[in-house]
């Protein structure tokens, strides 16, 4: 498969940590895209593995490897990919997914050249949906897309309702909004600094892209599910994320768009407390546990919304356990 013609440089940036393997799937996927002006940049976060040794491996002078002295966490590897970019346009690839060969070519494309009618200097954001694998790589699901062309607030409600699916593997924003972002925050966002990182930035433009095909495929691990306890920390880092998009839809003038924003609130924080709960199911002393929480969170679960949301998705969760 030949190269693309040449665009904006794109920053891949791939953290990574005792994950040698997949790391080196990750890294692969990367340099074999046919979009040909990227540059992969992989940080390690202090590994205990081979990881590195594995990594040093692979020749070629668009890769730049940066091993941390110490293991630092998911943000702040995180925020060392971006410091290192130097591109104009940027992705996050975690370590244990992997891109399609035209991901890059075909995410970029709009921050490009005119798609569906728009001038590029207005698109904040691409994305795509994605197929969900499990450890061994098998297929299990996929992604749902959204609209071709969309507004931030519109694409917020989408996933604040259920209705869009996006990782930051299949997420591009311009590096310069990220960083205006202030990168990935772990103190007010904790796990879900991903998703604030890439709303903040592209609230500060007009439009979303969705590229409507599979270009990314994403690893679910089940050992790794987010635990009971951490309901009340998801619907602090949720909270923060509404206040701050609304802020910043605020400062934009646009008071449409923050009120749209506010009138999600009780949505999102249900379908985080849902999801926490059902991959809490079977573990010891659940039962109680979870109705516990659900009793806690009653404001926001007990809706018609909770019940619609559970019976549509609800059976990808179970078919984990």
């Amino acid at each position: 498969m030949g190269l693309a013609p040449s665009g904006p440089l794109v920053s891949i940036g791939i953290p990574t940590y005792n994950r040698r393997q997949m790391a080196m799937r990750a890294v692969k996927s990367a340099l074999s895209q046919t979009y040909a002006n990227i540059e992969v940049i992989v940080s390690d976060d202090a590994s205990t593995d081979d990881t590195i040794q594995y990594l040093s491996t692979i020749q070629d002078e668009r890769l730049a490897i940066l091993r941390q002295t110490e293991n630092g966490g998911i943000a702040e590897n995180y925020n060392a990919c971006l410091n290192a970019a130097t591109g104009e346009l940027f992705l996050m690839l975690n370590d244990d997914d992997w891109l399609e060969p035209t991901a890059i070519e075909k995410l970029s494309r709009p921050f490009c050249e005119s798609v569906h009618g728009l001038d590029p200097r207005t698109v904040g954001m691409t994305w795509c949906p994605f197929t969900n694998v499990d450890a061994a790589g098998n297929p299990l699901w996929v992604s749902r897309g959204g609209p071709m062309v969309e507004s931030p607030v519109s694409f917020l409600e989408g996933l604040f309702n259920g209705n869009r699916g996006p990782i930051c593997s299949a997420v591009m924003i311009r590096t310069s909004a990220g960083r205006v972002a202030g990168g990935y925050d772990n103190g007010n966002y904790g796990l879900s600094c991903d998703s604030a990182t890439y709303g903040k930035a592209m609230l500060h433009y007009d439009h979303v892209v969705c590229i409507d095909e599979l270009l990314v495929s994403y690893t679910i691990h089940t050992g790794n599910t987010t635990s009971l306890a951490a309901c009340r920390d998801w619907q602090l880092w949720i909270n923060h994320q509404v206040d701050d998009f609304s802020a910043i839809a605020r400062e934009r003038g646009d008071y449409e768009w923050e009120r749209r924003l506010l009138r999600c609130r009780k949505k999102v924080l249900a379908n985080i407390t849902a999801t926490v709960l059902m991959f809490s199911i079977g573990k010891p002393g659940w039962v109680s546990a979870f109705v516990k929480e659900f009793w806690r969170s009653r404001e926001f679960m007990l809706t018609p919304f909770v019940v619609k949301r559970t019976l549509r998705d609800g059976w990808k969760l179970l078919r984990l356990r």
